[in-house]
């Protein structure tokens, strides 16, 4: 799912339906109204984002097939795909400068490409990609940013040569213009598994933020001579529920629920 802006609209798209009538589907958030819904190849799917390419707002895909897909939001119409020589797409972003039009990909395989794009409906042929593949390993998360005018790429990067033979990752943090590598960071072991990745501005200064399923959080302040790790919050406290220990061999769905006072407690 990705949220963005259409005009002074917001809209969500998503995938809809299953692989035999799959459909990419925008709704507007003010009213709920479906926008579009178009045949979308189901399988075509596992990567989204909504932005602006060639100064046009657009919804991006991308997904298994390792084609880039481009729906134009004001037409309703798609672009002939950007890319066809990738492999499965797991994250993408678009670049930042909607003149300069671009969609960065971060393929399973760990390749990381930069698809250009130009006036709509250019030819497949013409666009092919370019751009770092910052290491031969299991991707994890993806976030694209600016600070100090740069434009920014953030990768998480698992070590080991399958996903079963580490946990442990890094942040990989890149030239989003030239490919080039200029951090290389270090994740919280506690933090081994899937990041969420988010470029912030606080107080004035560029943060990268690295959160994690088990309520760890990391954040580095950028400054221009690189990143400096900022003090972060938990997401969750120390404790946050008490198990009673009740357990059924039918099933563990949760049917109802109820809020009270226990002292001076609301549980």
């Amino acid at each position: 799912m990705a949220l963005g802006m259409h005009g002074s609209q917001m809209v969500a798209a998503t995938l809809a339906g299953n692989p035999g009538s799959a459909a990419l589907w925008l709704c507007r958030l003010d009213s709920g109204d479906e926008a579009h819904r178009v045949p979308q190849a189901y399988f075509a799917l596992e990567a989204i984002s909504i932005g602006r390419l060639a100064g046009r707002d657009v919804v991006v895909t991308g997904g298994r097939t390792g084609e880039v897909h481009v729906f134009d939001l004001a037409d309703g119409a798609f672009w002939e795909p950007l890319g066809t020589g990738g492999g499965r797409i797991t994250q993408l972003a678009l670049t930042r400068d909607g003149d300069t039009a671009g969609v960065i990909t971060w393929e399973r395989a760990g390749e990381v490409r930069l698809w250009p794009a130009g006036p709509p409906r250019r030819s497949a042929a013409a666009t092919q990609a370019s751009g770092p593949a910052p290491a031969r390993s299991r991707p994890g998360a993806l976030a694209l940013g600016t600070a100090h005018g740069q434009s920014l790429l953030a990768a998480q990067v698992f070590t080991g040569e399958s996903p079963l033979s580490s946990r442990t990752s890094s942040l990989h943090i890149l030239d989003a213009d030239s490919g080039q590598l200029r951090w290389q960071l270090p994740l919280a072991r506690t933090g081994a598994g899937q990041a969420e990745l988010a470029f912030t501005q606080i107080a004035g200064l560029p943060f990268l933020v690295a959160a994690f399923e088990d309520g760890t959080v990391q954040m580095w302040k950028i400054f221009p001579e690189g990143p400096v790790q900022a003090s972060a919050p938990s997401l969750y406290p120390p404790r946050d529920a008490y198990h009673f220990g009740y357990s059924s061999d039918v099933d563990d769905q949760v049917y109802a629920m109820a809020v009270g006072q226990d002292r001076k407690s609301t549980v």
